[in-house]
């Protein structure tokens, strides 16, 4: 299908080619976000409730691979939702009683993070499948996402939205590293870490402005 082959900027503005064809590109989005979801969340649509009223949002690599082409997309091992702190109970007793995961470590700091929007995150289990859930005690489940160390991952999916914030640069597949991490020493293994898996997915990281 020729859709596979598209990033999402380019389904968008197909899709405002015709009616037909929006209605279709909706669709295959949608398919797309609930095959990436589903590998983690066996109710989405009340995982897409949860979302929806508790303002979270998911990001990291499977925000990403939803915005690329389909025929790129690469394994993802867990999955990353954001949640701010007034939801931080909802979200969380959430996942235990209705999908079945159980928190296998909780990290009260941003220690290791490049975040200081971060207040705590849950490391949660289900069997094989793993999520993060990043806690801020902003007022806003996306703060932790604008200080991440590169454009490459600024990310997210709402209930009923996709977005991404360098969205040229990502479909070339090129990246733009934070300066807070060079310029405030915010640098630690776990970034370091982090910028290399991206290279090696192919991604051209800059650390002056393109």
């Amino acid at each position: 299908m020729i859709f596979d082959i598209l990033p999402l900027p380019d389904l968008a503005s197909f899709s405002k080619t015709r009616l037909q064809n929006q209605l279709g590109i909706t669709d295959y989005v949608a398919n797309r976000r609930n095959n990436l979801f589903k590998k983690y969340i066996a109710d989405i649509p009340i995982f897409i409730q949860l979302l929806e009223f508790t303002g979270s949002v998911v990001s990291g690599s499977t925000a990403l691979n939803l915005f690329m082409p389909k025929s790129q997309e690469f394994a993802t091992h867990d999955i990353d939702l954001y949640a701010t702190e007034k939801y931080e109970h909802v979200v969380v007793e959430y996942l235990k009683r209705e999908e079945g995961y159980t928190v296998a470590h909780k990290i009260s700091s941003n220690r290791g993070y490049d975040s200081s929007a971060i207040a705590k995150i849950y490391k949660l289990e289900n069997g094989e499948k793993h999520m993060d859930i990043i806690i801020t005690h902003w007022t806003c489940a996306i703060a932790p996402i604008l200080q991440f160390h590169s454009t490459v991952v600024m990310n997210y999916i709402t209930a009923n939205s996709i977005v991404s914030m360098y969205s040229g640069w990502t479909c070339q597949r090129k990246g733009f590293i934070h300066p807070r991490l060079y310029m405030e020493g915010k640098t630690n293994p776990r970034t370091v870490d982090a910028l290399m898996k991206y290279t090696g997915r192919s991604f051209k990281l800059y650390a002056e402005p393109l």
